[in-house]
This record gives structure tokens, C-alpha cells and sequence, in this order.
């Protein structure tokens, strides 16, 4: 029995054997390695057929990193099968490490490969060449509250200006009163005092407080009586010395009816009286009656009465009409302040400033572009306003500029000229290119000094246009000396330059530090360069 299950045993085992043929195999560049440095990990299997290799997805090889992996590549080498897939692995903390062992799946079965040690070697520091400093203390900044301080001052603005309107617009009402005739006036007063609820002495009072400052307001501006400052009895009296003069023609009747509704008025105001309001209503009647025939005793104007009128009604006419534009103008500037606060809280303080004081770079940002091509090769770029050809001496030199001063907001410079060095279609050495991007730094490098910039602070990376022709990208910061303030101004520069068809390309642009829209001005620039090659 014991020799059977022997025997299945080894069937089993030479079954698997069979069905594993293959070797598995992991090495590295290099086992000692300075702190940062890239590991290329290779996972070889050597197999005598074709075989089905599956690899986990959440490989990890802890404490390293992945930065990049291969695909799985098969190479038949005789009659053999050999595949491979490769990892480029990083660690930045110095010591031992060991690359841990990796699960890989062959036709179903596991296979498990060997793990691998690496020495990370420690970065040695000269204190004696390269000093070390403290870290500096944190520093506090200020918090800018400009934003908030501007809306602030728009809404106290805005309502100083509401209630400055509302002022207006009450003193106009006051204002149209008066133009209003007296007589007019004083019905349409009495009009209203018809549809007042009378109930309690506080109403009556106030009600013949209305009803008497009626009559006497008209009396002192239609008769010049000086009624408004009289007692009862001084009122009545006046009267009667004008009936007397003749001066006006009152009935006794009318200054009779006035006496009644005097001495009832000041009963309501002074003695805590409550008349009938039947004979509230009588005395509002009364009241009318003496305005009708005070009117009518009035003795008709003078010819040079009517001329003095009538000037005055053009007069009241023309400041009428100054009134209306005053309150046109107010109208329309509230219109123009309600506007620019709501277009500052939709699309913020600076942008519709810059927009309405024609910050330049704004206007230029606004504006429409022209896309245009240039030199040869064409190069087509977009740009607020077309180049413009700069006539030079060097006739193999092309020139195209706009706004060429460097004191201006925004400038732009394209240059066509022979090319320096090597031929870009020339095949060249890794060396020999290395050699040519210095020799073109430098270049555009001493380009800038020459032009008058100081204090140059370049960076740079390799850019690619639109076609995918690579292109050596310059930029930093630099100073330009302002021949009218007699200081450096801080700006940004940056030139794309590259060799096409025996040309040596140059874009240049440079525009202040702190200016606003430069990047996105220069970004769009940037995204529309492009080389024509068929036309």
C-alpha cells in the first residue's frame, strides 16, 4: 500500500515538472548604488515552449519605488523561449535593502523569484566647501484684505449714492409743490383731508391743525397776508383792514365763515374740544369757500405783474428741465456703478478695473488676434497685432517685431537667421547635442546683454510645437533699465529657439514681472506656434 502512494507521488511530481519547464531568473544593474539613483530590475524565465506568464497587478517591491515598467518581451532563441520584463526602481533612504521576492503566475502554477540585496550608498557633505545654514524662522505675512476693502467701499459708495438720489428726488417733490399755483394747491389739500376717519380728540386735532395751516398758507402766498405767523383774531383782523382799503373785495359773509372755523379749530388745538364731525365736514366746506372767494376778491394783475409771472414760469421751466437732467444723469451713473460692482463680484476686482482704465496688457489679452505666418520655413503664430518687418542690413537676418521699444508692456521679436553649429536633419551624437544646446544658450544669452538686459536669471527644458519638432526653451527673469523713470524694471523673458531647414528660429518675448496677464499672453503665444511644412 505505502509503495502506491509512492508511486503517485512521483507520477504527480514528474506530471508538474513536465508541465514546468522553465527558469526564472532576477538581476539587477548593479547591487551598490548612490541615494537616488535608479535600479533597473530584470525578470528573465527561460521556457522550451510557449507558455501563459501572468504578473501581479499590485506588484509591490517594498521599500522601493516603481517609477516605470516594460512590457513583457519574447525573444525565441533557438529552441528555447526567452521572456523578459524589466523595472526601473528608486529609494532615497541610504543602507541595505533587500528587493523582495515576486509572485509570478506560469500556466496556472506559481513560480516565486529570489530576492536581491542593494547597498544604498550615503551622500557625503564637504561642510568645509559647502557651509550648512539653520533653517529659517517662518515669517509672517500680512493677509490681503484689498479685495474686501474694495467691495466695501463699493456698497458704502452705493448706498451713499442711493440716499443721496432719495434726498434729491424728496427735496424735487418739495420743490414741484411749490411751483404748484396756491390756489391749486390749497383744493387739492382740502381734496384730501375729505376720505380722514375722525374719532378721537388727537384726530380732531390734527385735522383742523391741516384744515388752518391750509387756509393760511394760502392766504399768505396768494394775498401776501402774513397769516402763517397770526393769531386767530391778528388773521381776521388784517383782513378786515384789506376789505377796508379795498385792497380786496371780501364779503362779510367769507370772513364770518373764517371766524367759525378759527374759533372751532382752536378750541379742538387748545381746549380738548371734539366737534361734531358733521361740523368738522361744514368747516372743511368753509373752508373752501373762503379759498374760492378770496380768488375771486383778489383784483386781477398788472400788465407788468403778468410779464413778472411769466418770466417766472420760464424760469420755473428751465429749472424743470436742469432738474430732469440732473436726475437723468444721477439715474444713469447709478446704472454705471450698479454695472461695474456686479461685473467686479462676477469676475473680480482687477479684471473690469484693467478693462475700463485699458490696462495695456488687458486691451491687449481683449482684443482680437491675427494669426499670421512668417519667414522661411513659415512659421504661423498668433499675436495681438502683426509683426512687423524690422529692415536690417544682414539680409540673411529676418527681423519681425511688435512694439519693439523694451520700455513697452508686451514684447515680441522673431528672428530667421542662418543656423549655428550642426544642421538639426544631420544625424548627431547624444554629445554633440548636449554641445549644441550650451552653444545656443549661451547665444540667446548674450543676445539679451546685448540688448541692455542685466541680471539674468535663466532656466531651461525642451519644448515641442505643435508638429513635434522639439525646441530649446529659455526663460527667467532679467532687469531693463527705464530710460524715463532711471531705474531697472523686473521682467519675465522667455525665447523659443530651434533649427529647421538650414534656419536658425528665435521667438523672443518680454513683459514686466508683476504684470498680470503676461503669462496668459505668452501661453497663448506659445500654444499657437506652429511649422508649416507643406503649403
Amino acid at each position: 500500500m505505502k509503495k502506491l502512494f509512492f508511486l503517485l507521488y512521483i507520477l504527480f511530481f514528474v506530471n508538474i515538472s513536465a508541465q514546468l519547464p522553465m527558469e526564472v531568473t532576477v538581476s539587477v544593474d548593479s547591487t551598490e548604488i548612490k541615494l537616488g539613483q535608479k535600479i533597473e530590475y530584470n525578470i528573465q524565465i527561460k521556457s522550451d515552449s510557449l507558455i501563459e506568464i501572468l504578473f501581479n497587478e499590485k506588484l509591490t517591491f517594498y521599500p522601493f519605488e516603481i517609477l516605470e515598467q516594460t512590457n513583457l518581451e519574447t525573444i525565441r532563441n533557438n529552441s528555447n523561449y526567452l521572456y523578459t520584463k524589466k523595472y526601473s526602481l528608486i529609494h532615497f533612504d541610504s543602507g541595505n535593502h533587500w528587493i523582495p521576492q515576486q509572485k509570478i503566475n506560469v500556466n496556472g502554477f506559481s513560480a516565486i523569484t529570489d530576492s536581491i540585496l542593494v547597498s544604498l550608498a550615503h551622500v557625503e557633505v564637504d561642510t568645509l566647501k559647502q557651509p550648512l545654514y539653520d533653517i529659517k524662522a517662518i515669517i509672517a505675512v500680512k493677509k490681503n484684505y484689498n479685495s474686501f476693502i474694495n467691495l466695501g467701499l463699493f456698497f458704502s459708495c452705493s448706498i451713499i449714492l442711493a440716499w443721496l438720489i432719495f434726498r434729491y428726488l424728496e427735496k424735487k417733490k418739495l420743490k414741484t409743490d411749490e411751483t404748484i399755483l396756491p390756489f391749486e394747491r390749497a383744493i387739492q389739500d382740502l381734496k384730501r383731508l375729505e376720505n380722514i376717519q375722525l374719532s378721537d380728540h388727537q384726530e380732531y386735532k390734527q385735522y383742523y391743525s391741516r384744515l388752518t395751516d391750509i387756509i393760511r398758507r394760502y392766504l399768505e402766498e396768494e394775498a401776501n397776508v402774513s397769516a402763517l405767523e397770526s393769531t386767530s383774531d391778528e388773521l381776521l383782523m388784517k383782513l378786515e383792514l384789506l376789505k377796508d382799503s379795498g385792497k380786496m373785495e371780501l364779503e362779510m359773509e367769507t370772513l364770518n365763515n373764517l371766524k367759525k372755523v378759527l374759533k372751532h379749530a382752536d378750541l379742538a388745538k387748545f381746549a380738548l374740544s371734539s366737534p361734531d364731525i358733521f361740523i368738522a365736514k361744514e368747516d372743511r366746506v368753509l373752508v373752501k369757500e373762503v379759498v374760492v372767494k378770496t380768488k375771486e376778491a383778489i383784483p386781477e394783475p398788472t400788465k407788468e405783474e403778468i410779464e413778472a409771472s411769466e418770466a417766472y414760469q420760464r424760469k420755473l421751466i428751465i429749472k424743470r428741465r436742469k432738474n430732469l437732467i440732473k436726475i437723468g444723469l444721477l439715474g444713469l451713473i447709478s446704472l454705471i456703478i450698479i454695472g461695474i460692482g456686479t461685473s467686479m463680484i462676477i469676475h473680480g476686482y482687477f479684471p473690469v478695473r484693467d478693462e475700463i482704465f485699458q490696462y495695456p496688457t488687458k486691451k491687449l489679452l481683449s482684443g482680437k488676434w491675427i494669426k499670421s505666418q512668417y519667414g522661411t520655413p513659415p512659421l504661423e503664430v498668433e499675436t495681438p497685432e502683426v509683426l512687423v518687418r524690422i529692415p536690417l542690413e544682414n539680409d540673411s537676418i529676418k527681423l519681425f517685431n511688435y512694439k519693439g521699444d523694451w520700455g513697452s508692456p508686451f514684447l515680441i521679436e522673431l528672428k530667421f537667421g542662418p543656423p549655428i553649429f550642426f544642421n538639426s536633419e544631420d544625424e548627431i551624437s547624444d554629445e554633440e547635442k548636449d554641445l549644441l544646446s550650451q552653444n545656443i544658450f549661451e547665444k540667446l544669452i548674450q543676445g539679451l546683454e546685448k540688448d541692455g538686459a542685466i541680471n539674468i536669471l535663466p532656466k531651461n527644458k525642451v519644448l515641442k510645437t505643435k508638429g513635434g519638432i522639439e525646441a530649446i526653451h529659455l526663460f527667467g527673469s532679467l532687469d531693463i533699465m527705464d530710460n524715463t523713470k532711471e531705474k531697472n524694471s523686473r521682467c519675465n523673458f522667455l525665447t523659443i529657439a530651434f533649427i529647421l531647414n538650414q534656419r536658425f528660429i528665435e521667438l523672443k518675448m518680454i513683459y514686466e514681472k508683476e504684470d498680470r496677464y503676461g503669462k496668459e499672453i505668452e501661453q497663448r503665444i506659445l500654444n499657437s506656434i506652429e511649422i508649416i511644412k507643406e503649403l
